[in-house]
């Protein structure tokens, strides 16, 4: 993801949905960023540029269409982890719902839009995209070298939870760990954390948390677990702004982040960091 946040390529050749969409962005998801193109091969120069986090297709438009637009970039190794949207006026059409999941796309909204739908979606496919990417990592990284080499260096044996949403990045996460020698335990989302803290009576001595999730984000969950385990060490890991986290929730000065994409590396050097107070 992008440091100024994510970035979302729109490829229409109609000027009014472009602005439409542009309205729903700057209201409902401030931090992120809108890339536009009209038309399909502008569209694919724009993608294979600036690497989006997802796309929104329209189907009907010039020279080239949506479908054609999806076959190319889902057939390119550098694009296909990048989610597609089809957003058009024929999403009634199961045929043509059903030709676009068969390109690879990820999803299929009708115009006119329903715009809190529309957020969702877009938030949704940019933690897909994400975790495409993670999965990814963890194949090239956990290849059988690799995992020889974590399997044979211990970093710890604490308990660590684990509070994420995404279970491929949930997951990765927790082979790394368990793996360098930690007890790993782990949620779903913050209400999920606190049901598995009140039923682990052992020591915890980490958590690290997502921030932004659904039913409770990882800042609501870690005050309301400060009145239990106050001495638990917090390790936030995020792949959104500073913006963005701030419309959940800011975090408090000399929090503990890790920024997401994170290579295994990283996340072990981290954790082990914030367990001996070096950071």
């Amino acid at each position: 993801m992008d440091a100024q946040g994510p970035k979302i390529l729109a490829i229409d050749d109609r000027r009014d949905n472009i602005i439409a969409l542009q309205a729903v962005l700057s209201d409902a998801l401030p931090g992120y960023r809108l890339l536009t193109a009209p038309d399909g091969a502008t569209g694919i120069a724009i993608a294979k540029a600036e690497d989006p986090d997802a796309i929104l297709l329209d189907i009907v438009m010039p020279d080239m269409d949506g479908f054609d637009v999806c076959r190319r970039l889902k057939s390119d190794e550098r694009m296909k982890d990048v989610p597609v949207i089809f957003l058009t006026a024929l999403g009634t059409e199961q045929e043509s719902q059903a030709m676009a999941l068969d390109l690879g796309a990820e999803g299929f909204l009708s115009k006119p839009w329903n715009d809190l739908e529309l957020v969702a979606r877009l938030r949704a496919m940019v933690k897909l995209k994400e975790a495409n990417r993670m999965q990814r990592l963890a194949k090239e990284r956990l290849a059988p070298p690799a995992i020889a080499q974590v399997a044979t260096c211990t970093d710890g044996c604490e308990t660590i939870l684990i509070v994420e949403d995404e279970p491929a990045v949930r997951d990765l996460a927790k082979q790394v760990l368990a793996l360098a020698g930690y007890t790993v335990i782990t949620a779903s989302n913050g209400i999920d954390a606190l049901r598995v803290c009140e039923k682990h009576s052992d020591k915890i001595h980490l958590v690290l948390t997502d921030v932004v999730m659904p039913e409770m984000g990882g800042r609501v969950f870690v005050k309301q677990l400060a009145k239990t385990r106050p001495d638990i060490k917090i390790l936030y890991m995020s792949g959104y702004t500073d913006d963005a986290i701030d419309n959940h929730g800011t975090l408090d000065p000399g929090t503990h982040l890790i920024a997401k994409p994170f290579s295994l590396t990283d996340l072990r050097l981290k954790v082990r960091n914030v367990l001996d107070g070096r950071e």
